[in-house]
């Protein structure tokens, strides 16, 4: 599935867009039963067009014959609930990665089957398109760079199992070292870092100067550390 996903992704258009997540269902009793305990490499995505031409897109993705097929037409209000996220906020644990390309093979041995990953799902989010093109007066957030983000996520429960998530994700991280992009997605880190990494050098000049004019008292913090400029 993952390989499918990979050789269909760039020849989509613009409208459409699709992400391939790998999923560890646990085996507890509120997990439906046609993926309890098991793994999956599951396709989400939105395409804005009609029907038949959807259809038509994702073919080769809907023939290998998935388990759940749940693509269908529907309105914009259902968008947010693409991704599954938890109604409510958890503890978790992550990495991510701005990538030119997904290296299979070294990122299965870590999260695939028969790896033993402790990790809740690894999301690859298709980039591209409007996504990675700048428009005239953009905001400091017009685009990002690379073909693929990768977005990996635990939940520890304990201080065993929160060990054992954070070597997984180092792991991740070393698997996909050779081709990730110095660049960051500020939106996928969660822990305190450098800010000048999730914009190129001019944006990251821009904001500063903002800082400064702004907020040279430096009273907004609720955010990654922006330092004015001097």
């Amino acid at each position: 599935m993952l390989e499918a996903w990979l050789g269909l992704a760039p020849g989509l258009p613009d409208r459409c867009t699709t992400w391939c997540s790998l999923f560890q269902f646990p085996d507890l009793p509120f997990v439906p039963e046609p993926v309890r305990g098991r793994s999956f490499a599951v396709v989400l995505g939105a395409f804005l067009g009609d029907e038949q031409q959807g259809r038509e897109l994702l073919r080769p993705l809907r023939g290998l014959g998935p388990v759940m097929d749940t693509f269908a037409m529907g309105p914009p209000a259902v968008l947010g609930e693409l991704a599954m996220d938890p109604p409510v906020p958890l503890p978790l644990a992550h990495t991510s990665a701005l990538l030119d390309s997904i290296p299979i093979d070294d990122l299965l041995a870590v999260t695939g089957p028969g790896a033993d990953s402790p990790l809740v799902v690894v999301e690859l989010r298709q980039l591209g398109g409007a996504v990675g093109r700048y428009a005239d007066a953009a905001g400091a957030c017009a685009a990002l760079p690379g073909n693929y983000i990768l977005l990996a996520l635990g939940v520890p429960a304990d201080v065993a199992s929160a060990a054992a998530i954070d070597r997984c994700l180092r792991a991740i991280d070393n698997a996909v070292a050779d081709y990730a992009l110095d660049r960051r997605y500020g939106n996928f880190v969660g822990h305190p870092t450098d800010a000048s990494a999730f914009w190129d050098t001019a944006t990251w000049a821009r904001l500063r100067a903002v800082k400064a004019a702004y907020d040279p008292d430096e009273l907004f913090r609720g955010n990654h550390y922006i330092p004015p400029a001097t």
